[in-house]
């Protein structure tokens, strides 16, 4: 059985980066169209850590990937979208009707 699982590092619009563990990724593009779903993206990004360099990045997936074991897919990187996260949030239905929206929480892992 497939585990469709990997751990993402995307480059936001604005150049702040977040890394997530996700299953079923490819749903943040819609498949008709491949045009970008913020609703998907703010699910999977929503929780994420988000950093200010691709360094600090890159050693919090690593150590994901460590404390995780197996993925499917291991660690992605140069996945970027087009719009700032904050501009996701805005965009999207679900958080829009939702009384609670996701607090997003800058870091730089440095300070972690």
């Amino acid at each position: 059985m497939s585990a469709d699982n990997g751990i993402y590092v995307a480059i936001f619009g604005d150049g702040k980066i977040r890394v997530t563990h996700a299953q079923a990724f490819d749903s943040c593009w819609l498949p008709d169209t491949g045009a970008e779903d913020a609703s998907a993206i703010v699910f999977f990004f929503g929780e994420a850590l988000e950093f200010l360099d691709l360094d600090s990045a890159r050693i919090y997936a690593y150590e994901l990937e460590t404390e995780i074991g197996y993925t499917e897919y291991g660690i992605q990187y140069g996945i970027r979208f087009n719009k700032s996260f904050s501009d996701y949030l805005e965009e999207s239905p679900t958080i829009q009707n939702n009384d609670e929206p996701y607090e997003v929480f800058p870091l730089d892992y440095n300070d972690a």
